[in-house]
């Protein structure tokens, strides 16, 4: 019976970090999407002769 309960644990720990990495991964998703719409802003603010000097890295 013990072994039972451990193996719902282990279950458990795994839909956990399942559910971490998706979350983790719909916001990388977002990070990305937010970055293509800066460089497209970027480029269209250049085409209309507006020059910023603005470093929009993000750094871990």
């Amino acid at each position: 019976m013990s072994g039972s309960a451990e193996e719902g644990v282990q279950i458990e720990r795994s839909k956990e970090h399942l559910e971490g990495l998706q979350q983790f991964h719909s916001a990388l998703e977002k990070l990305h999407t937010a970055e293509a719409e800066l460089a497209r802003l970027r480029v269209d603010l250049l085409s209309r002769g507006v020059d910023l000097d603005v470093c929009d890295e993000l750094h871990w």
